[in-house]
């Protein structure tokens, strides 16, 4: 039977316009905000020397302070040398003050020793002169007398010769004096010059730093402003760099979506809208998935039903979560896990190729397990069922205790098996429930030569919003 095509209602060349007009304005976009960001990366720059050329001018500022800085030390402990060598010359000429005093006073000691001297030689010359005229016999007490003269005459000598020494010792010291005294005087015109050139240069420094001060303050506000000024142009830099970003990565996002409706539109089945986030793969494993019909083996027909599986895996476009499920007399977990989802990515297909392959289909149809099965993810978010059969349930609940025991015929039997399982997915399974979203019911028949199997796979699609295609014999 040749496969019943229906028109794609998803994607469509007006839509392939749209995202094309779309991908356009997101280049154009991203082009002009990246010309505005050079713009403004090239106006950063150029504030960026500007701030250097001012930090420039004020480190120039800053060394000529710290050189009249240097230069005020500079002046400053000469002055304090200075003062320090006058205080040393008004300590030595007050030494020399001391000395003359004490030279002076010994001067003065030494002329009343001489005074009493000449004093005493007066008295004995008067004393001489009246024994001159006394007779012989005090001849003798007149030469001790003279004796006593020339000894009197020779330590005034002395005493003369010791007074000349010290007034050439006095004359030296207030030599000395008065060339200390001169220096002094120097020193003190050189300290009065010096403090004049110490107030002149304060007044210079004082005058030079109000001015560098004012430039400072100036040039410390404008670095304020152009820092200001930078850090807006960073900020509005750096929003739009984000900007760009996002733009970058909504293209990004835009391009991928685009290639995954691209490989959808490619991969496709007839009629079958290919969605689905938490995605689970129900697979009939039956004895019948190997027989063309009751008589005729057919050894492509799971291998066909594992290539449709995987291609119809790879070609979902917002694929995250997965499982699969195969039935036959039951329902089971190829995978592993029964109680929890996989996390699609590249190697997800092939996984789950190797685990059907490695089945063998055999056994009878009890499509109600796989169903009971699949609905207890329905609360851990099941948005999607992809059903993949060949043929109406042969077992499981739904036939009454008198129709088990009548004589059926497997088309009697099918029938009445489908529509209790289509009860219970509008009763139970699938009807509508507060906070959880109603599972997309999508059925794919393989090989069938029963109408029958057409309805029933077609209406349980429809009653649940998905969609039905059959695969015909080769």
């Amino acid at each position: 039977m040749r496969t019943r095509h229906r028109i794609p209602t998803i994607f469509s060349l007006s839509m392939l316009d749209v995202f094309c007009c779309a991908l356009g304005c997101v280049i154009f976009l991203w082009l002009w905000n990246d010309r505005l960001a050079k713009m403004r990366l090239k106006a950063a720059d150029e504030t960026q020397r500007q701030l250097e050329s001012v930090r420039a001018d004020f480190l120039q500022a800053r060394s000529r302070i710290q050189s009249l800085e240097s230069e005020l030390s500079r002046v400053q402990n000469q002055l304090a040398a200075t003062a320090s060598d006058l205080k040393k010359t008004q300590n030595e000429a007050a030494t020399l003050a001391r000395q003359k005093e004490q030279t002076a006073q010994e001067l003065a000691d030494t002329q009343k020793e001489l005074a009493n001297w000449q004093q005493r030689a007066d008295e004995l010359r008067k004393k001489s002169e009246q024994q001159e005229r006394s007779a012989k016999g005090l001849a003798d007490q007149l030469e001790k007398m003279s004796a006593a003269e020339r000894q009197l005459r020779s330590q005034m000598v002395a005493a003369t010769q010791r007074l000349e020494s010290l007034e050439m010792l006095l004359r030296n010291r207030e030599k000395d004096l008065t060339m200390t005294s001169t220096r002094a005087k120097e020193l003190t015109d050189q300290l009065q010059h010096l403090e004049g050139q110490l107030r002149m240069l304060r007044a210079q420094a004082q005058e030079s730093l109000s001015e560098q001060g004012q430039k400072l303050a100036a040039a410390q506000a404008r670095i304020q402003e152009l820092e200001k000024f930078l850090n807006n142009r960073k900020s509005s830099l750096i929003e739009m760099q984000r900007t760009l970003d996002d733009l970058q990565s909504e293209r990004k996002s835009l391009s991928e979506q685009l290639a995954k409706y691209r490989l959808a539109a490619d991969n496709r089945f007839a009629g079958i809208s290919l969605t689905g986030r938490r995605v689970i793969f129900v697979v009939d494993m039956s004895g019948s998935m190997r027989m063309t019909n009751a008589q005729s083996e057919a050894p492509e027909k799971w291998p066909l039903v594992i290539e449709t599986v995987t291609k119809i895996m790879r070609s979902l476009p917002e694929l995250e979560k997965f499982q699969v499920i195969v039935f036959s007399e039951g329902a089971s977990f190829p995978l592993g896990k029964s109680n929890d989802w996989f996390n699609y990515d590249e190697a997800a297909a092939d996984r789950v190729n190797q685990a059907l392959k490695a089945i063998q289909p055999k056994g009878n149809t009890n499509l109600y397990a796989a169903f009971e099965a699949a609905f207890r993810f329905r609360p851990l978010g099941l948005d999607t069922i992809y059903l993949l059969s060949d043929g109406l349930p042969n077992v499981g609940p739904g036939l009454t205790p008198l129709e088990q025991t009548q004589v059926m015929s497997e088309l009697q039997k099918g029938e009445r098996l489908g529509r209790h399982i289509r009860n219970m997915l509008s009763s139970t399974w699938n009807r509508p429930t507060p906070g959880w979203a109603k599972v997309r019911i999508n059925s794919i028949g393989f090989f069938y030569d029963s109408p029958d199997l057409g309805s029933f796979l077609w209406a349980l699609a429809r009653e649940n919003e998905g969609s039905f295609v059959g695969m015909s014999q080769p």
